[in-house]
């Protein structure tokens, strides 16, 4: 059996064939009607018609014909092509929920039957194609599934490739290593050294103005860049605008420590001087009021 794992089973019905021949198309329709009618359509005999998948307009799809059978809906082109109804009215878009449901079943019929993840308009070529296009060895519906559906293709397709090619995550943030940034002077005052900053990218950011604190620092290898003077007054601007800066003072030995808060603690953003513990700094950081 071949039937897609996220689609409701809604056979069997009766407008069915043999087994499939091969597996070229990927064969796009649209209903003409609603959801509900079209399943009630298939399981009737006279009907002399049946697809494999229905995608209503929002929720999950569903399945009337397993893959490994032929669906009558394409005429000459049965055997070689699975069929996707789309619940609306030719001349209607998919909705994003269609959309979504018609590429992962796409993707799905690649992994399993090796339909290719193009689209084309020739009825003897291989991958995604409008009803219509099958001309009238394909039952003459020209108007099926309409031209948005059918401009719409190219979005079901490349989304089918990005469901079975994820992008790989993004590598997680080095938040537990301190930084040393060297700011370069200001240009209207070149007289002042702005000296170094030590930060946790984007959390803590703290002013080292002693020089035994930027030698350890540097003996225990933490990175080292330089900065522009704008980019550290934008890096301050942000901070201000967060309302979230903790003016405290902390010693050589507490530094590490402030830092390390800064990371765990993203609204102690700041800290600078030279003399208070950091138990301190965190107790002020404590009675700030949110803003």
């Amino acid at each position: 059996m071949s039937r897609y794992p996220g689609a409701t089973w809604r056979g069997p019905v009766p407008n069915v064939g043999g087994a499939m021949a091969g597996y070229r198309l990927f064969v796009v329709h649209i209903q003409d009607g609603t959801e509900p009618g079209t399943d009630a359509w298939f399981h009737n005999p006279a009907a002399q018609v049946s697809a494999h998948f229905g995608n209503p307009k929002a929720g999950a799809p569903d399945q009337w014909v397993d893959t490994a059978q032929v669906a009558w809906a394409e005429a000459a082109y049965n055997s070689v092509g699975i069929s996707i109804e789309n619940e609306g009215r030719s001349g209607d878009s998919l909705t994003a929920s269609q959309l979504e449901n018609a590429a992962q079943i796409l993707a799905w019929a690649h992994r399993v039957h090796g339909i290719k993840l193009q689209v084309t308009d020739d009825p003897n070529g291989e991958g995604v194609i409008g009803h219509g296009l099958l001309g009238a060895a394909g039952g003459g519906h020209y108007d099926c599934p309409g031209a948005p559906v059918l401009a719409q293709r190219h979005a079901i397709v490349d989304r089918a490739i990005a469901i079975l090619n994820p992008a790989p995550a993004p590598a997680p943030q080095e938040t537990d290593m301190a930084r040393l940034f060297d700011v370069q002077p200001d240009p209207a005052n070149p007289a002042v050294n702005q000296g170094i900053w030590a930060a946790v990218e984007g959390i803590g950011y703290v002013h080292v103005q002693d020089p035994g604190e930027l030698a350890a620092y540097r003996a225990g290898g933490t990175p080292e860049g330089t900065i522009s003077f704008a980019q550290h007054q934008a890096h301050l601007a942000t901070v201000a605008a967060q309302r979230a800066v903790v003016n405290v003072t902390v010693d050589a030995t507490q530094l590490a420590a402030a830092i390390k808060a800064a990371e765990s603690d993203p609204a102690l953003l700041a800290a600078e001087g030279t003399a208070l513990a950091h138990a301190e700094a965190v107790e002020q950081h404590n009675d700030t009021p949110a803003s």
